[in-house]
């Protein structure tokens, strides 16, 4: 662990999307956490320091969240990330990718409720993260949907799933979607949203994916 933060990042959930107003029922907290992970491959840098539209892609996810009140802490292994002013965890179990962000997030978190969160999606929107927010449930994976798809790198994680995690890190079984699959997960559709913006999802893997994506961003300004 690079830096601990003492201040409590949790955030009520309960919000109706359409009014902006916030309940905040018994032990419904949760803490966010964003994977900035290592050096890609494909890009051939450490992908959250890459710059979309003059910020940094963790800089897209920090204001995200910011717009929702969360205050993330960041599972990275590069003290670089530090100058975001934000806590970074050290993987518990390097070299695992998302998996072993996420066991360190679960480790970590002081909610009941995590929000994962991938440095690598910067065109995300506020109306997805209050709609994600809203259907937040105790003991629960919970994941946004495209025509039924699940997305596990912007999902809601309850922290009782530690062990579990632990144990397929053991057992080197690394893919996110089998997790959800084993243990189960409610579907909070996206489709609607993505219709006239379908870039909202969109990842950034490589130079190209990074150059389309700029365009995009020039013409949404």
């Amino acid at each position: 662990m690079v830096s601990m933060m003492n201040a409590d990042n949790s955030f009520p959930t309960g919000a109706s999307p359409a009014d902006g107003s916030i309940q905040t029922p018994p032990s419904s907290q949760l803490t966010a956490y964003i994977l900035a992970g290592g050096k890609s491959r494909r890009m051939g840098t450490d992908k959250g320091l890459v710059e979309l539209g003059g910020r940094a892609l963790i800089a897209h996810a920090i204001g995200l969240l910011a717009s929702a009140g969360l205050s993330p802490r960041i599972v990275a292994n590069d003290e670089a990330y530090l100058k975001f002013g934000y806590p970074v965890l050290r993987d518990l179990v390097p070299g695992k990718g998302p998996m072993g962000g996420l066991f360190t997030a679960l480790s970590d978190c002081p909610t009941t409720l995590l929000l994962l969160v991938s440095c690598d999606m910067p065109m995300l929107t506020k109306a997805v993260l209050e709609r994600m927010i809203f259907h937040a449930r105790s003991g629960e994976i919970v994941c946004p949907t495209l025509n039924s798809v699940p997305h596990p790198l912007f999902s809601l994680y309850p922290i009782s799933l530690a062990d579990r995690v632990g144990v397929l890190l053991l057992e080197g079984r690394l893919r996110m979607l089998d997790l959800i699959a084993a243990v189960g997960y409610s579907g909070v559709g996206m489709d609607d949203l993505v219709q006239n913006a379908p870039e909202i999802f969109a990842n950034v893997n490589s130079p190209e994916d990074l150059n389309k994506l700029q365009q995009k961003w020039m013409d949404n300004k």
